[in-house]
C-alpha cells in the first residue's frame, strides 16, 4: 500500500513536470524579403510571442533600437523572441530564396502560453520585418503545427528600420564636416 502511494506520487510529479515543460515547434514555410522587396537567403528570423497579451512591442513599419540579437532567444519589450531555423534558406516551392522554414522547438514556460499570439520577425541587417495574422496562435498540445496556410502573402517585405547608434550619427556628421572642409579648401 505504501509502495502504491509512492508510485502514484511519482507518476503525478512526472506528469506535472512534463506538462510544465511542453515544447512547441511551429512549421512555417513562407518567403521573406529585405527592405528592397527582394527575397533574400541568409536573413536572421524567428517568432515574436505576445506574452503579456497587450499587443506586440513592434509594428511592421516602426523602428527598433540597434543591438537586438536576432540570433539568440530573448525579449523585446514585453514579448518573447525565439530563433527560427537560424537563417532564411533556399527551398521550394517558392522558386528558391528567402524561405523561413520551421522554428526550433521552444518551451511553453516563462509567461509563454498556449493560444498566445505570435508573429514572424526578421532582419536583413539594416531593416527589420514583422508580420502576424489572426490564426497565428501557439498550440496547446506541445506538438508540431503547420502555419503555412496562415502566412500566405509572401514575400513579406522588411518595412521597419533599425535606428543607428548615436556613435554612427557622430561618425556620419564627422565625415560630412570633413567633406565640407575639403570642398572649401579646393575652392580657395
Amino acid at each position: 500500500m505504501i509502495m502504491n502511494k509512492y508510485l502514484n506520487t511519482s507518476i503525478a510529479l512526472l506528469l506535472s513536470a512534463v506538462a510544465l515543460n511542453a515544447s512547441v515547434t511551429l512549421q512555417i514555410r513562407t518567403q521573406l524579403a529585405n527592405a528592397a522587396g527582394t527575397h533574400t537567403t541568409g536573413m536572421s528570423w524567428g517568432v515574436l510571442v505576445d506574452t503579456a497579451g497587450d499587443g506586440f512591442a513592434v509594428t511592421p513599419t516602426g523602428t527598433i533600437a540597434p543591438g537586438f540579437d536576432f540570433s539568440t532567444n530573448g525579449a523585446l519589450g514585453g514579448d518573447n523572441y525565439f530563433v527560427g531555423s537560424a537563417l532564411t534558406v533556399t527551398s521550394p516551392p517558392f522558386g528558391g530564396t528567402g524561405v523561413a522554414l520551421n522554428t526550433n522547438p521552444f518551451d511553453l514556460t516563462g509567461g509563454v502560453e498556449a493560444l498566445d499570439l505570435f508573429g514572424i520577425f526578421w532582419t536583413d541587417g539594416t531593416a527589420y520585418g514583422f508580420v502576424t495574422a489572426g490564426g497565428a496562435t501557439l498550440p496547446s498540445d506541445g506538438g508540431t503545427v503547420a502555419y503555412n496556410t496562415v502566412f500566405t502573402d509572401d514575400p513579406y517585405t522588411a518595412g521597419g528600420s533599425i535606428v543607428p547608434e548615436p556613435s554612427t550619427y557622430a561618425a556620419l556628421a564627422g565625415m560630412l564636416a570633413l567633406g565640407y572642409v575639403m570642398v572649401r579648401r579646393r575652392r580657395a
